[in-house]
């Protein structure tokens, strides 16, 4: 992958969350944890060639503290899944289908 990725760290009432996107989308997302350098370990190895962009990502903050503090229940927010498995970018656009506030099951599954 040559494309430039960009992260962010930012503070939220639940804790540091890490953000990184390409051009296409978000690859990832952090849940929150105590520190920022915990949220960018958690980004994993593709920060560290990942150059810092907070201002990118202020849209996403507001995002995500919105969700936090229980005014948002869903996000319209673009993936960037090249270089995930076939089956994992499925499994997030099955997941991704449901409605916010539902859940689903495998029937006979479980």
């Amino acid at each position: 992958m040559n494309e430039a990725l960009h992260y962010a760290l930012f503070p939220t009432s639940m804790g540091w969350v890490g953000a990184l996107a390409s051009t296409r989308g978000l690859r990832k997302l952090t849940l929150p944890v105590a520190t920022p350098e915990q949220a960018l370990r958690e980004l994993g190895k593709e920060a560290a060639v990942a150059e810092e962009a907070p201002q990118q990502f202020a849209p996403l903050q507001q995002r995500v503290e919105a969700f936090f503090q229980g005014e948002r229940t869903g996000f319209d927010v673009k993936l960037d899944t090249e270089g995930y498995s076939p089956f994992f970018s499925c499994a997030w656009q099955a997941c991704a289908s449901i409605p916010a506030g539902e859940t689903r099951s495998l029937p006979g599954r479980w």
